[in-house]
Order: structure tokens, then C-alpha cells, then sequence
């Protein structure tokens, strides 16, 4: 006899399937800043026995109502409206359900090709950050440029951009305390040029030190992706062994791992003890001098936070003609003259970063860049309801 009783129907509730249940820290931000309301957005996530384990000893911030989904249909009153932060498998079922809107935001915004999959096409709307991600659709033939102009990619700025108040660009009297920021993202799922990390064979280290002794620093903060090694584990090798030959070198590091894993964190507290660890805080922010990134979306998090910032790439990237001019001069591959290419990128990175930021972020109705949080929210939930698109496209078709 089941006597399980069924979750009260809402309207609004987010759909996450994920092995990690850490990657669930990873859209907090939303909730903190107002994108998302946790009084009326429980997070429903898909129950596995992998996550349930890991849920015993991870923490996550209070205010997110979790919720465990068996299925993948979640319990949205009709007509309510679902969103997707992350382009999982089982979100092929979930769509399936046609009484409620599919909303596709993701959780960051880049040249990945996870910021550009042919799955994009199952939702009813997707959120893309401005024209670099409209373009990137229609350049790999996932959407087409009627489609775009008829509203069905919904452009939000940087509403889905991960903030990260704990930290600022070094100004003023922070000046001689400025660090090195280097954010390499996980392996990715597969060869292409824009799926790397550059932890891989120790490279971004290199490049890392290069840099720190541009600007003048010898302290580099590490903050590791919460999927590094996840399908490759050794990752993790490659990271700890280049850590230790950072420090040997001279440079004072710390490392950021409120994200990751938990056995992970075990394991860096055994493998690196004596490696400093830096926490959130919001109260005393990080000072940055330079950002490091690879191509993933720590670099449009760090043009959010004006942050000066330039992209480690393992080989010169395909982007469109518009975007190539920026990224010439703020990308840093391992043979480069770094020093010298870190010196003019600074001289220019007002000016570079304001284009850069003009490229990736544009909006839907112009009201929308001076909305808060919660107005974005109930701006782009009411334009799921009223259905433009395929409301339109029923009256093409003459329906």
C-alpha cells in the first residue's frame, strides 16, 4: 500500500538532476541576490542513492527549500512554469509534461558547448545572457534567427551570472594587497577546443606564476570547479602537484573549496595541510588584481564584478569576428610572451572589459537592466505565461 502523500502543487519550482550535490551551492546565488524566491521556488531535485548519501554530510544554505522528486514530474499547478539550471538527462522526461511552461536558464554563460547544445531545443524558452549567446545559437544551427527574433531565446543580461560578493577589484587602499584569482573549470564531456581545464597536464600553473609576477604579487587564490575530476580523477593529481609547485616557488596560495565535494576537501586536507583556505566572506572581500579563467562562466561572473580578467586557452579559439578582436588581447596560451601580454591587456582593460561586457549581455525589454532580482523574476515568469512564441507560432500556422 503506498501511503506516500503527494507534494502540494506550486507554481514556480526549479528542476535539478545532478550526481553532485554540492553543484546545488552553485545556484544559491540566485536565491541570495532575488532571481529566484525561496518562499515560493522549492528546488526539486532528483532522488538517486549517490545524492542521498551525499546529502548526510553537505551542508547547504537554509533559506533553499530542497525538496527529493522520484520521478521527474514535478508538482506544478497547470499552466505554472518549471526552470532548469542545469541541461541534465532525465530533463528529456520532465519536458515531456505540456501542461506547464519549460524554462531553460542555466547556470552561467560562455563559449562552452555546454553553453550551446542541441537540448537547448526541448524547452519552450531558454534565458541566454545577450547577443554572444544568440549568435552562438544560431551559429551552431540550434535555434534559428526566426525563432531568436520571435522571442524564444529570452535575453536576460546578467540575471542567470553567478555573483560573488567575496570578491572586489582592488582599488585604492587595497592596492598593495591584490591577489591572482585563478578559477580553471572541470574537463568537460569531451575533445572539443572550448571543453578543457587548464589544471590539465599541470599548464595553467605555469601560466598562473607568469602572470602573478606581471602584476607584482606573489599571493594566488585557487578556486577549483565542484566538478573538477569528476570524470577524469586524474585532475586531482595534476592539481595537487602543481599547488605544491607553486608554493615552492615562492607563491603564497590559498585555495577556495567551499564548493567542493566534501571527500574532496578530505582529501586536499590530506594531500595539501598546510595550503591556506580562504571562506566567502562577504564582510571582508578578496581583493583582485588580475582574474584568471578558462573559457566557462567564471569570465562573464568576473566582467559582473569588474574584476580585470583574462582567459587561459589551451589552443586559439574559433569565436566570431566581433568578440575575436577582444579575445586576442585577453587570452593567455602557454607559449605566449605572458608577461608581456598581461602588461598590455592591463593598460587597455577598461576599455576592452566595457566591450566585452556590451558583447555579452543585452535584454529582452530595456526596463529589465534596472530591475532587481525578484522584479527580473516576475518579469520573466509572466513572459512564460502570456507565451509569445508559441502563442505567435499557433497564429501563423493559423491555429
Amino acid at each position: 500500500m503506498n501511503t506516500t502523500t503527494p507534494q502540494p502543487l506550486v507554481e514556480t519550482a526549479l528542476y535539478v538532476d545532478t550526481p553532485i550535490y554540492t553543484a546545488l551551492r552553485q545556484i544559491a546565488p540566485y536565491f541570495e541576490y532575488g532571481i529566484f524566491d525561496a518562499r515560493n521556488m522549492p528546488v526539486f531535485i532528483k532522488k538517486r542513492p549517490v545524492v542521498t548519501a551525499q546529502r548526510v554530510f553537505t551542508s547547504l544554505p537554509k533559506e533553499i527549500n530542497i525538496r527529493s522528486l522520484s520521478s521527474s514530474r514535478v508538482p506544478l499547478k497547470a499552466g505554472g512554469v518549471v526552470y532548469y539550471p542545469f541541461n541534465s538527462q532525465s530533463n528529456m522526461n520532465a519536458v515531456t509534461h505540456r501542461q506547464y511552461r519549460h524554462v531553460l536558464t542555466l547556470h552561467g554563460e560562455s563559449h562552452k558547448m555546454a553553453s550551446a547544445r542541441p537540448a537547448a531545443r526541448m524547452y519552450d524558452y531558454v534565458c541566454v545572457a545577450g547577443p554572444a549567446a544568440i549568435d552562438r545559437y544560431l551559429d551552431h544551427k540550434i535555434f534559428t534567427a526566426q525563432e531568436a527574433d520571435q522571442g524564444r531565446l529570452i535575453q536576460v543580461g546578467d540575471s542567470f551570472v553567478q555573483r560573488y560578493p567575496w570578491l572586489k577589484p582592488e582599488t585604492g587602499p587595497d592596492a598593495e594587497d591584490g591577489v591572482l584569482f585563478w578559477c580553471p573549470t572541470w574537463e568537460g564531456y569531451d575533445g572539443k577546443r572550448n571543453n578543457y581545464s587548464s589544471v590539465s597536464k599541470g599548464i595553467g600553473f605555469d601560466v598562473a606564476a607568469r602572470a602573478a609576477r606581471a602584476i607584482g604579487t606573489e599571493r594566488i587564490v585557487v578556486k577549483p570547479h565542484p566538478y573538477m575530476g569528476m570524470l577524469r580523477p586524474l585532475m586531482w593529481r595534476y592539481f595537487i602537484s602543481g599547488i605544491r609547485r607553486l608554493e615552492t616557488e615562492g607563491f603564497d596560495v590559498s585555495l577556495v573549496l567551499n564548493d567542493t565535494p566534501t571527500p574532496l576537501q578530505y582529501m586536499l586536507r590530506v594531500a595539501l595541510p598546510r595550503t591556506r583556505r580562504r571562506d566567502k566572506d562577504v564582510n571582508n572581500p578578496i581583493p583582485v588584481r588580475l582574474g584568471l579563467t578558462d573559457i566557462s562562466g567564471m569570465e562573464a561572473a568576473l566582467l559582473v564584478a569588474h574584476i580585470p580578467t583574462m582567459t587561459i586557452a589551451l589552443t586559439p579559439q574559433n569565436l566570431p569576428e566581433y568578440l575575436r578582436d577582444i579575445y586576442d588581447k585577453k587570452t593567455l596560451v602557454a607559449d605566449d610572451d605572458i608577461e608581456e601580454r598581461v602588461r598590455s591587456y592591463r593598460d587597455a582593460a577598461v576599455a576592452l572589459d566595457t566591450r566585452h561586457r556590451s558583447c555579452m549581455f543585452g535584454y529582452q525589454d530595456p526596463s529589465l537592466q534596472q530591475m532587481s532580482g525578484p522584479e527580473r523574476f516576475r518579469w520573466l515568469t509572466e513572459y512564460a505565461h502570456s507565451d509569445p512564441f508559441w502563442q505567435g507560432a499557433a497564429r501563423r500556422d493559423g491555429h
